[in-house]
């Protein structure tokens, strides 16, 4: 089973205000560990689920999306991290998989997620971008960066196993 893991940072375990989740925060550094923590916790409940093959795709548009720790994390994970992608936020690895460029996945999960534009008091809350944008909305509806992901997802036939944030 090959499982496509998205990683954003605003709705990690421990993150609780704008300052964790940016270069000049107080505890930016921490919460790059409390991600890859996150992500490491996904990556053996996949495991321990029957996962053979696990990818993490970091999602976090801070430091040209190199946030994980890579140090710190599962050394048997694939990591797509940095760019050129197509943006702050993508799924270049669901795309390869849509494009035949890697084999396909079996489920999602979406890690550290967060709330979408306009939900307050949600902690993080923005969809794409942190101030250019009130709403995204998918069929007159506003909807937050992890539905888009699994939006996305569920046209290529893949479901969306897990959410945290």
């Amino acid at each position: 089973m090959r499982i496509l893991i998205s990683v954003d940072m605003e709705g990690i375990s421990g993150v609780t205000r704008w300052q964790d989740v940016i270069t000049q925060g107080q505890d930016y550094a921490r919460a790059r560990s409390w991600m890859t923590a996150d992500v490491n916790a996904a990556v053996a409940g996949a495991r321990a689920a029957g996962a053979t093959e696990i990818v993490v795709e970091e999602n976090h548009g801070v430091e040209m999306l190199c946030n994980l720790l890579l140090d710190e994390i599962d050394p048997e994970v694939d990591v797509v991290r940095g760019l050129p992608r197509n943006g702050p936020t993508t799924i270049a690895a669901l795309e390869a998989a849509a494009n035949g460029e890697v084999a396909p996945f079996d489920a999602l999960f979406l890690v550290g997620h967060h709330a979408k534009a306009g939900d307050r008091p949600g902690i993080g809350a923005h969809t794409i971008s942190y101030e250019s944008y009130r709403a995204v909305r998918v069929d007159g509806r506003a909807v937050s960066e992890g539905e888009i992901f699994a939006i996305a997802a569920a046209q290529q036939g893949l479901p969306t196993a897990l959410i945290t944030g």
